[in-house]
């Protein structure tokens, strides 16, 4: 199943952006999904008694909530957590994915960052959210970081196309069998390498979405690979 957005017009920051007073005045409180709210700590945001709000500030790490991947792995996640899960978050950038998690009822969040930068940002954002005893943000990547198999309900990794495949073994084998994968940062373009890539380590596909050129999957583990 693949559902094509619309096109939709982003703002764009300025070429300064990477400055942060820019970027502060660029970032507005967005709405994600159904319920789900992103609220930088420098706006204020009336919420309604259904809304999932999430503070933020992303200093420069990525996850902002205006990328139309990260958008679309929270529209993920929101169908998939119901409570009480495990979740992988690789590449966890700002956090962002991981402190959903947790709102929408998440037992416990692992975080995975290669950025040292990024993960301070992440451990701050989750203080901001009070969920700091649910997540665990760690500075590495596979193999050095050694992650026990079956472990997760749910992955998620918002991160380029081609780091997706590279560790596509380790991210499979860290959910449990009838698991859930949310993966994104992939351009429409890369989209079959990566299929056949999850394919081979007995992952299904079950759901695209497509925002512009980037696309986001929803899939399902099947059965258990061993490396």
């Amino acid at each position: 199943l693949m559902i094509r957005r619309p096109p939709r017009s982003t703002p764009k920051p300025s070429a300064a952006a990477s400055d942060v007073y820019k970027r502060q005045e660029y970032f507005h409180p967005i709405r994600v999904g159904s319920n789900l709210v992103i609220c930088p700590t420098w706006r204020t945001h009336k919420v309604s008694e259904d809304d999932v709000l999430i503070k933020l500030d992303p200093g420069m790490a990525f996850g902002t909530g205006h990328h139309p991947t990260t958008r679309m792995c929270m529209e993920l996640l929101e169908t998939l957590i119901s409570g009480g899960e495990k979740v992988i978050d690789v590449g966890c950038g700002s956090g962002i994915l991981s402190i959903s998690s947790v709102k929408l009822g998440a037992q416990e969040v692992l975080g995975i960052e290669v950025e040292e930068r990024s993960v301070g940002i992440a451990l701050e954002n989750c203080e901001l959210n009070d969920i700091s005893s649910q997540v665990t943000v760690l500075n590495g990547s596979f193999p050095e970081i050694e992650v026990e198999k079956s472990a997760y309900d749910v992955a998620v990794a918002n991160i380029a196309a081609k780091v997706i495949v590279d560790l596509s073994e380790y991210i499979s084998s860290a959910v449990v069998d009838g698991g859930k994968l949310v993966l994104s940062g992939i351009l429409e373009s890369s989209l079959d390498d990566v299929e056949k890539c999850y394919l081979m380590q007995g992952v299904r596909f079950d759901k695209i979405l497509v925002d512009g050129d980037w696309t986001a999957v929803l899939a399902t583990k099947t059965t258990s690979i061993d490396l």
